[in-house]
């Protein structure tokens, strides 16, 4: 399964459930497997509920995009194939994106 984010910025929120201002990531996903768009779909989400701490991260369902503290950056990367290229990238060339 080959999961990449999309449509990645970076912000200062407030989360919901920690109340503090972090610097987050912002962004949406889409996956590719041998299986059904669905089953990945799943696992995408289990693995993000699994690795990072609730407090630490937010679904936006009206922008159907997912919020996670920065400070998760490695956990991020060992579920998404392109999290590092596309961090690194955005924090050199913030118009890429």
């Amino acid at each position: 399964m080959n999961a990449y984010v999309k449509n990645v910025r970076i912000e200062e929120r407030t989360l919901s459930l920690a109340g503090e201002v972090a610097e987050v990531f912002v962004f949406d996903w889409d996956v590719h497997g041998t299986g059904s768009w669905a089953t990945n779909a799943k696992a995408i989400r289990e693995a993000l509920k699994r690795e990072i701490p609730a407090v630490d991260r937010e679904w936006d369902p009206s922008a159907k995009r997912w919020i996670v503290k920065s400070d998760h950056r490695d956990k991020l990367a060992r579920i998404f194939d392109n999290f590092i290229g596309a961090i690194d990238a955005l924090r050199t060339s913030p118009t890429l994106f």
